[in-house]
């Protein structure tokens, strides 16, 4: 199972102050292209999407489901990376 999330802003980013707060040594998931399953993949990408919406207030949208991402649509995505 592979995920597109988008993100989107019109703020101005740095680039390397956002990679550091994604950096995690081990991370079972990758960010071009996701193919890892399971909790631990989850748990990377909720780590980066919350980052991405709770700290930078970036809109999110994922490209599988064509969708803002809400609650709802996490729900989804956690279900398809547990399989």
């Amino acid at each position: 199972m592979s995920y597109n999330i988008f993100v989107e802003t019109d703020k101005k980013i740095d680039w390397e102050k956002l990679n550091k707060k994604l950096y995690r040594p081990r991370t079972p998931i990758e960010y071009v292209p996701t193919k890892n399953i399971g909790i631990k993949a989850w748990e990377e990408l909720k780590f980066a999407i919350n980052i991405f919406q709770s700290e930078y207030k970036f809109d999110l949208y994922d490209m599988f489901y064509g969708e803002k991402i809400d609650d709802n649509l996490l729900s989804k995505i956690k279900t398809n990376i547990q399989l």
